[in-house]
């Protein structure tokens, strides 16, 4: 029988004044998955356990077998249980050692003399070879990639001696080319008696590498599946169709492909610390860029949405140059940007606004303003039943089922048609299910004659997996 390292039964935990029902329970060598639809809610409060923000308020806890307060439970958190999610240790004069040995005030003298002589060892070096970790103690921090971070970061967990490591949806993180190659490191401390939590909304990862999924829904643990159970039975539980895909009625237009005209291109773009950009793409063109270690998306949110100007090169749209300052003015009418996980808190959606109230917000401006504000809100009604009943599009969108919300932003950018757009990690943070949905509104974008480029990561399983044939057709890699 495995050690029983943290157990939590019948669980209350408070969060933003919402109370959420979980059990918990890991032991010695395993790998338990959890798998959560909507990560904003159930899955954030499932990681807040471990890292404070969700207050234990009820229930049953033992800690390695022994009954224990919430009090203890937390001092066991706080010592025994590492976090590796997309926050990095960025301090840039930091070199390998330097985060190695960054062990925090909570230890004594002698501890960190004992973590020195354990990382001189010769069962750390035989541990960091069986890894593949060959970056020097002096090498900058900055200056690895970003699975080489994660690996180190997994021999920082031994280092220390943790017992637990969460691992928050590390999938979305690491080139998926990478990603065995981290979780055979993973594997090497299961072996030696660490337990691991894998946070994911991705299931072929979850049906790859853990040990018990734990499926989490409405503010609870609702189902657990165990390894003979890795089947259809994941998405009849979610009460998922195989594939999601659009509604939008588009039987009345013709499709704009590429008719070869440059719809936004970009001409030896120097961005700090990167080499110069060059790239062009055509009306009804979809094209990807490729950042898979997570550098470029940064830097084009300083110089596109807080203001910090490229360093050198030239942008053009529609064939025409456009100076940084007229650039800017176009954002939100000619090209729009669409940040990361744009359906959740923080993204482009008013909660308290109905769904027709947030297209007219966007779609308004655009008409003049010799148009009546009444007339033009008919008018995009009529347009959005195409894809919505009117009873959802008049409903508040925080009452919006999570595809519905994810469609609506989509279909927002359908009616609005700008000239270009640009789409920050649309993958990331979205259910497997919900991607058949994504590359059908992407492609009825295009088809309005819109130049869409997309930066992401881990485009490669999707489109190996998708039979949008439109989207193959259109899709340019960068």
């Amino acid at each position: 029988m495995k050690e029983e390292l943290i157990r939590i039964e019948n669980g209350e935990f408070l969060y933003e004044g919402n109370c959420y029902r979980f059990d918990l329970e890991l032991s010695r060598g395993e790998c338990v998955g959890v798998f959560t639809d909507d990560h904003v809610h159930e899955g954030t409060v499932y990681e807040g356990i471990f890292g404070g923000k969700s207050l234990f308020r009820g229930g049953r806890a033992f800690v390695w077998g022994k009954r224990v307060s919430s009090e203890e439970m937390a001092q066991f958190i706080r010592h025994h249980v590492v976090r590796l999610n997309r926050y990095r240790f960025t301090a840039r004069e930091s070199n390998v050692t330097d985060f190695l040995l960054c062990l925090g005030p909570d230890l004594s003298l002698s501890e960190r003399r004992k973590i020195r002589r354990r990382l001189e060892s010769d069962e750390a070096s035989q541990l960091k070879k069986q890894m593949g970790i060959t970056c020097s103690g002096k090498e900058k921090l900055i200056h690895l990639s970003v699975t080489e971070y994660y690996k180190l970061a997994v021999f920082r967990a031994w280092l220390r001696g943790y017992s637990v490591m969460i691992l928050d949806r590390i999938s979305e993180i690491l080139p998926s080319q990478d990603l065995e190659d981290f979780m055979y490191c993973v594997r090497l401390l299961l072996g030696q008696g660490m337990g691991c939590i894998m946070l994911e909304i991705n299931e072929d990862v979850l049906f790859n590498w853990a040990s018990r999924i734990d499926v989490l829904q409405n503010r609870r643990l609702c189902f657990r599946l165990e390894p003979e159970e890795y089947d259809e039975r994941l998405y009849r539980i979610l009460g998922w169709r195989k594939k999601m895909q659009s509604s939008v009625d588009v039987r009345n237009r013709e499709p704009v492909l590429s008719d070869g005209k440059t719809g936004f291109s970009l001409r030896n773009l120097v961005l700090p610390g990167k080499k110069p950009v060059n790239l062009e793409i055509q009306k009804g063109e979809i094209a990807l860029f490729r950042d898979e270690h997570l550098e470029v998306l940064p830097l084009i949110k300083k110089c596109i949405l807080e203001g910090e100007n490229w360093i050198l090169g030239d942008v053009y749209l529609g064939g025409s140059p456009v100076s940084t300052e007229e650039f800017r003015r176009m954002i939100g009418r000619e090209i729009c940007i669409q940040t990361e996980l744009p359906d959740r808190d923080g993204g482009i959606l008013f909660e308290n606004l109905s769904g027709l109230e947030n297209l007219a917000g966007a779609l308004i401006p655009k008409t003049g303003r010799r148009v009546i504000r009444k007339n033009a809100v008919n008018s995009i009604l009529k347009r959005a039943e195409e894809a919505f009943s009117r009873e959802l599009l008049l409903k508040p969108v925080a009452q919006w089922s999570h595809p519905d919300r994810l469609k609506l932003i989509y279909y927002r950018w359908y009616l609005q048609n700008p000239k270009v757009l640009i789409c920050l990690m649309p993958f990331s943070g979205q259910e497997a299910a919900y991607h058949e949905m994504i590359l059908d509104m992407l492609v009825e974008c295009a088809g309005r004659g819109m130049a869409i480029l997309l930066v992401s990561s881990g485009v490669d399983r999707i489109y190996e997996k998708t039979e949008n044939q439109e989207f193959r057709k259109r899709l340019k890699i960068l």
